[in-house]
């Protein structure tokens, strides 16, 4: 199902990688701000009884068309082995800056991302795509702590 942002809206995504200062960086596109099925489990040793739960387990966030200035946060990017899992905040941006929801994934790392090729170095990393890897989302309305 296709996702549809209306274009006064952005997100801004914040990267708290460990040992790095926190990153904020804007990107046109974000997919993968759902939850998942609900997991049935059984009710006791009554197996005729299902309850369903929600999931907020695991997952992937990509995330589509933005700017990456930090060198530092290009390396985490390009971590292959054993990358530091990381906090992600993306932050759905209201057209007069106000933030509307913040969705906080946890224990991030990247898995994969493309990138644009570039004329100078000086003027960053032009992401294509990055996909992350996450174990759990929350979702709060209205800013970021």
């Amino acid at each position: 199902m296709p996702s549809f942002t209306p274009p006064e809206f952005v997100f801004h995504v914040v990267f708290d990688v460990p040992g790095l200062p926190a990153c904020t960086l804007p990107f046109e596109e974000v997919e993968g701000l759902s939850h998942d099925e609900p997991e049935e489990v059984s009710a006791g040793r009554e197996n005729r009884f299902k309850h369903r739960l929600p999931t907020r387990v695991g997952g992937s966030l990509t995330l589509k068309r933005g700017m990456v200035m930090d060198a530092a946060l290009i390396a985490w990017l390009d971590a292959s082995e054993a990358p530091r899992p990381a906090d992600v905040q993306v932050m759905l941006v209201g057209p007069a800056g106000q933030v509307v929801l913040t969705w906080r994934f946890v224990g991030a790392v990247p898995v994969r991302w493309s990138a644009y090729s570039h004329a100078r170095a000086d003027q960053g990393l032009i992401i294509d795509q990055v996909e992350l890897a996450y174990t759990h989302v929350t979702l709060t309305p209205g800013a970021a702590p």
